[in-house]
């Protein structure tokens, strides 16, 4: 720790809500010198917990005494992302995750390792169970769902489609203007059994549901300007009109915290912050609801 202002004869003593901690916190973090001591009790706190306070600056304060503090949360935290960065080997800076995310070192072992062993002729179906139910059971708890209402599949489109097959005919289904195809497409095939496809502004959504609105299909993200939904408000207005809400959770699950139990459906892509392959997709439904899905759909999701 370098010397503070005054010297570095003067004399250490133990900041008095350390002396309990030492083991935890560690002699660096706990030791202040006497002229520290004698600042104010709040720049003293401050300090001891690595917390700039920008009152204290002038004070005798300078950046090395705040940057050479030993904070335990801070320095578990900065492990952690060390580890993460250790996974990746991009070669660029990489920012399009939003596109197409990269694969994790720890996946792409794991994928080589499969793809051996089915070319060696060694792969075995049943062997897949496992990861798949593990991926299932990571993907419920990062959504905030029971893993039994979790499928696994290929494409947001797929998963729209059974959605849109199990709407009564003549169901309006509303959606924003410019929304990704995958989520609005299915519903416009339906369009022979009297399915009609309302567009509004993203802005206008939570207003724009009515009695009429038998299903609202929208992204927590928008693909092309990262435009948020005012999700409470969309739950809040479905409640009060009876509508359902299919949720697009491809551009948010990964970095955005989503409740999919709040929503009848959700889908999402996991090649993005997912960091998954393509062709790797997730659909929650609200168990009530299952049943309500054609006899083929209900058989995916319980078998999946």
């Amino acid at each position: 720790m370098p010397a503070p202002r005054g010297g570095p004869n003067v004399s250490a003593q133990i900041v008095p809500s350390c002396s309990g901690n030492r083991s935890a916190l560690g002699d660096r973090h706990c030791l202040l010198t006497s002229s520290m001591a004698s600042r104010s009790a709040a720049c003293r706190a401050s300090w001891t917990i690595g917390r700039e306070d920008a009152s204290c600056r002038g004070a005798g304060w300078d950046d090395d005494e705040w940057h050479d503090v030993t904070d335990p949360v801070k320095d578990a935290a900065a492990s952690r992302l060390a580890a993460a960065q250790a996974e990746f080997d991009s070669e660029v800076v990489y920012l399009n995750t939003a596109s197409l995310g990269l694969p994790p070192r720890r996946s792409l072992q794991a994928l080589q390792e499969v793809l051996t062993q089915w070319r060696a002729g060694r792969a075995s179906p049943p062997d897949y169970d496992e990861p798949l139910a593990a991926a299932r059971a990571s993907y419920a708890a990062l959504v905030g769902v029971d893993r039994a209402n979790v499928a696994v599949g290929s494409q947001v489109s797929v998963f729209a489609g059974l959605v849109a097959a199990a709407l009564p005919d003549g169901s309006e289904v509303l959606t924003v203007s410019g929304e990704f195809t995958s989520i609005v497409f299915p519903f416009l095939a339906q369009a022979e059994r009297g399915i009609r496809v309302r567009e509004v502004p993203l802005e206008h959504l939570a207003d724009a549901v009515t009695a009429r609105t038998a299903l609202v299909a929208v992204s927590a993200v928008q693909s092309a300007d990262g435009r948020l939904a005012d999700l409470a408000a969309l739950v809040e207005a479905a409640a009060a009109t009876g509508a359902r809400v299919l949720l697009d959770t491809t551009q948010a699950a990964g970095w955005l915290p989503i409740d999919a139990s709040r929503f009848a459906y959700t889908t999402g892509g996991g090649y993005k912050w997912l960091l998954a392959p393509r062709g790797t997709c997730f659909f929650t439904v609200q168990p009530e609801l299952a049943d309500r899905l054609g006899p083929a759909h209900r058989r995916l999701v319980r078998r999946c």
